[in-house]
């Protein structure tokens, strides 16, 4: 599948992304589209939910352009 985020140096809890194999990729995806529409059960998904920062992070996003109108569109109050 295609991905918004680049693989370079991103930190999923403790752990690098890109030192990841593809099990622990896909247990991560699943973890995070488990009870989708409900609050997350997993400590680990809801700590890197809760320190992630959208505009620290921009350059790890391959549009930054559309992440800064996103970001500029919540502070307006579109979303």
């Amino acid at each position: 599948t295609a991905t918004v985020i680049k693989d370079v140096h991103i930190h999923i809890g403790k752990d690098l992304l890109v030192n990841l194999d593809i099990k622990s990729k896909e247990v991560l995806c699943m973890k995070l589209l488990n009870f989708i529409l409900q609050p997350t059960v997993y400590d680990d998904i809801r700590d890197v939910a809760r320190d992630f920062d959208l505009e620290v992070n921009m350059d790890k996003y391959l549009k930054v352009d559309v992440v800064k109108k996103f970001i500029d569109f919540y502070k307006m109050g579109f979303l």
